[in-house]
């Protein structure tokens, strides 16, 4: 008989000759491949070449309390990044901004665009934030659910959403981790990564066919 580790070893080296190493892998999964990357089309290109803040509101009694500014610290770095000539409001004066004025949530949204002196505000509304499997605290895997707005100083009605979508990601995206194999600071990072990376890609410039 076979012994169960030396099954394995043959099982990989049978699936790194049929598929590529890559398929080695799937084998610390039960041989169930991971989730490809979910591919999310440009669907407001409205920032490109606007001056932008990134404003995020969270219930602070159920919400992570550094939510906000690593929320804003990510999103603002990123949309830096992917959307063509944008100028992104410093995260740092978002964060003294909304400690002088706790009450920032409260001012509509064309009073607010225009207080804060910029083209265009990201308003993300933060549901859900946590790091955890729901009711299971043994195992790691974040989830960040929230409503993504886009206020325009220019709008006919700035006090309107011009653009506004749900939004959820996951990290890990295929299955929680186990609590010897990741941490609180793991799984914030990749779910903000990935909530991110979404943001960005939902912003750019679309490519022309």
């Amino acid at each position: 008989m076979i012994h169960p580790l030396i099954r394995v070893a043959l099982l990989a080296a049978i699936l790194c000759t049929v598929s590529g190493c890559q398929a080695i892998g799937w084998v610390a999964h039960g041989l169930t491949p991971e989730k490809k990357p979910e591919e999310v089309k440009p669907e407001y290109q409205g920032l490109i070449g606007k001056s932008v803040a990134v404003m995020v509101a969270t219930d602070g009694h159920t919400i992570h309390p550094h939510a906000a500014g690593r929320i804003c610290q990510y999103v603002s770095n990123r949309l830096a990044v992917d959307v063509r000539d944008i100028r992104v409001v410093d995260p740092r004066e978002i964060a003294a901004f909304t400690r002088k004025n706790h009450d920032w949530i409260a001012i509509p949204h064309g009073d607010l665009v225009r207080e804060m002196k910029v083209d265009r505000i990201v308003y993300i509304s933060v549901a859900q934030y946590t790091m955890h499997e729901p009711g299971n605290k043994e195992l790691w895997q974040g989830t960040l659910i929230a409503r993504v707005g886009v206020i325009e100083a220019d709008a006919a009605d700035p006090h309107k959403f011009a653009y506004v979508s749900n939004q959820q990601t996951q990290f890990p995206p295929d299955q929680p981790m186990g609590m010897l194999k990741g941490n609180e600071e793991i799984i914030q990072e990749g779910m903000l990564r990935q909530f991110a990376d979404r943001l960005g890609a939902i912003f750019r410039e679309e490519k022309p066919k």
